[in-house]
């Protein structure tokens, strides 16, 4: 078995309506992540939209996607690929 990282993502609602996505670090533990998301936090940028943290497990050599993506994601799919959060894997 693969060890477990941990991801930790920010995302928000850019002013263009995109989606903004940074991956700030991959990490060995959840505590680990909780620590950096409080080293962060009160950073420019990050401190304007506090909500957008996530921390995702994942594993290493694992391969995430694997059904492919929509660039116009059917709300009503329940298909592989369409509901994965950002490090997730399947």
């Amino acid at each position: 078995m693969q060890p477990e990282i941990y991801l930790l993502w920010h995302t928000y609602a850019a002013d263009s309506g995109d989606e903004d996505h940074k991956l700030i670090g991959v990490y060995s533990s959840e505590a680990r992540a909780q620590q950096a998301l409080e080293q962060v936090r009160s950073q420019p940028g990050f401190r304007d939209h506090p909500d957008g943290f996530g921390i995702y497990e994942s594993r290493l050599d694992s391969t995430g996607w694997q059904g492919g993506f929509s660039a116009r994601p059917d709300p009503d799919d329940q298909g592989e690929g369409g509901k994965e959060q950002p490090g997730q894997s399947q």
